[in-house]
């Protein structure tokens, strides 16, 4: 088995919470729906922990299993398949025991306030038009009271099932924001159901005094619940945080580009789909031969190949030929591709080429509108056995790079 850490995030005001539930939208649901829809199989999503309905969250993480390693881009795919209130940031395989749930070992949380009436901000905010009332000295008295205390108890929603109300809170405070926002913070190692909301509203109510600072303390003490539930709404609230006792930074970073060998290119071109007939490694010695200046690059994640270039003095007018590169599926969008073409082309700067040239299949329009992207112009075309086939020259000007 193969298993992938997922960075998402979604919206939550149409979504009854993270969890699957039966006749309830949920995005562990719709994900999990959507790899069934593209893969023919069943997959099963585990997420870094449950949030309610309406709740957001900017960074969540879960795991899931396949059989075989990903020869496709499973961003791509994923985000072409879910709805527009979920986005997928990265996908990547991890070690098989990393866990996305019981491996997290703090969460943290956000949720926002807003004195004035904003269309904009209402499905991502509280409207409190009396926010100005709140004494911010009292809403973070009541805060820091938290720290006293493992046992949450008094915060817990009814009818839940859990096997402890431990929790270690590492951080629990307000702040003003700009536009008349009040914005509290909350980390922890693990949360209750509803707990987070309890705490807001506990804060907002002894800022008012509606409530007692001792009743909360004692409360706390006694393992008892406060006379009512002073739960504020749902969408003010949004998980911002997961920390991990191992690297989790996945694709984004770690990528090297460093001198490669003919074996690592035909190992990579193997495994890309856009290569119908790929090279074998007679043909990348036979052009790569003593004498003839060349550059074998190989793009690294950790240490595995993910990506090559390969380029080599093909004509004497100058001009240094790109003849062939591409990246596995899986790390595609990543900008693999970018720091390959810079360090070729910082290469064929410092050995005196002119300019950088190669050619490409009409099909391949990724290709033609990176190039274009990059600086380099269409020069000519020739004509194929088709027109997907039709041959597309492009070269760059580097003599005064």
């Amino acid at each position: 088995m193969h298993r992938y850490f997922i960075k998402l995030s979604y919206k939550g005001t149409n979504f009854s919470g993270w969890q699957r539930q039966i006749n309830a939208h949920t995005v562990q649901a719709e994900i999990e729906d959507a790899f069934q829809l593209f893969l023919k199989y069943k997959v099963n999503v585990v997420g870094c922990g449950r949030t309610d309905a309406g709740v957001h969250s900017k960074n969540y993480i879960a795991h899931f299993d396949l059989e075989k390693k990903a020869d496709f881009d499973l961003v791509f795919k994923l985000k072409l398949m879910v709805s527009k209130d979920i986005t997928i940031h990265d996908i990547y395989e991890v070690d098989n025991a990393m866990h996305a749930r019981f491996n997290a070992t703090s969460r943290s949380y956000e949720y926002q306030m807003n004195g004035v009436k904003d269309p904009f901000l209402r499905e991502y905010s509280f409207f409190y038009p009396q926010i100005h009332n709140l004494d911010i000295k009292k809403l973070n008295q009541a805060a820091h009271l938290l720290y006293d205390y493992e046992d949450f108890y008094t915060f817990c929603k009814t009818k839940t099932d859990v096997k402890t109300t431990i929790c270690q809170i590492k951080e629990s405070h307000w702040i003003w924001t700009e536009y008349n926002g009040l914005q509290y913070r909350i980390t922890a190692n693990r949360f209750l159901r509803g707990m987070v909301r309890m705490i807001v509203g506990m804060c907002i109510n002894v800022a008012l005094g509606r409530l007692e600072y001792e009743e909360v303390n004692s409360a706390l003490r006694d393992r008892r619940r406060l006379n009512r539930d002073w739960a504020v709404p749902a969408q003010g609230l949004t998980l911002v945080d997961i920390e991990y006792p191992f690297d989790t930074s996945g694709h984004e970073e770690g990528i090297t580009v460093k001198e490669g060998t003919i074996e690592q290119v035909v190992h990579i071109s193997n495994h890309i789909p856009e290569f119908k007939n790929p090279h074998e490694h007679e043909e990348y010695t036979k052009r790569l031969t003593t004498g003839v200046p060349h550059q074998i690059l190989v793009a690294y994640k950790k240490e595995e190949a993910i990506g090559f270039k390969v380029g080599y003095q093909r004509d004497d007018d100058g001009s240094f030929y790109s003849w062939m590169g591409g990246v596995l599926p899986s790390y595609r969008r990543l900008h693999v591709a970018q720091q390959l073409s810079i360090m070729q082309e910082a290469w064929a700067i410092n050995h005196g080429y002119i300019s950088i040239r190669f050619k490409t299949k009409n099909y391949l329009k990724a290709m033609q509108r990176f190039a274009l992207g990059n600086g380099f112009n269409i020069i000519r075309t020739e004509d194929g056995s088709t027109v997907d086939d039709r041959i597309i020259w492009m070269e760059k000007d580097i003599k005064n790079s």
